[in-house]
């Protein structure tokens, strides 16, 4: 599975741009491709706001170099696995796919112009789970939402 992103900015102001855009993924449910319009405004030197689609992002520096963002966007992927599930049929495909809407607020650490570390908390909402067997069968559940936690490694183009 993968994904594509391709967008173009349009700055219609210092504080101002126009996004514009398109996603492609093989990763959420069947291919997915989204035409995208957004913008992207400064409306200080600490703070910003994204929109793009079903991204939303606001940033807040805290401080030079700590960052706190809030925001929202998809989560989850398609699998493809391949196991013997001691059905008679052997190694056999199956398809497994979960997806989510994430929301989330996270503190970020700027070690230098273009690297940090950060961590977040959220919650993910509207979790759904589909599982297609070699046969066609196929099953979809809704799931109860869950907590979301991540730490990583950040670095900017």
């Amino acid at each position: 599975n993968y994904m594509a992103l391709a967008g173009v900015r349009w700055k219609q102001t210092d504080a101002f741009q126009w996004i514009f855009g398109a996603f492609y993924s093989t990763g959420f449910d069947d291919d997915m491709f989204l035409p995208a319009i957004g913008f992207m405004w400064e409306p200080s030197d600490r703070a910003d706001l994204v929109f793009a689609g079903p991204i939303i992002r606001y940033r807040y520096s805290l401080t030079d170099s700590v960052d706190w963002i809030a925001g929202g966007q998809f989560s989850g992927n398609r699998w493809l696995t391949e196991a013997d599930y001691n059905d008679g049929l052997g190694v056999t495909e199956r398809e497994f796919s979960m997806t989510a809407y994430r929301l989330y607020t996270t503190l970020q650490w700027n070690l230098a112009e273009k690297h940090g570390v950060f961590a977040s908390v959220g919650a993910e909402l509207g979790r759904e789970v589909w599982l297609k067997y070699p046969n066609g069968l196929e099953i979809d559940r809704d799931l109860e939402s869950a907590p979301s936690f991540e730490i990583g490694y950040r670095f900017r183009f």
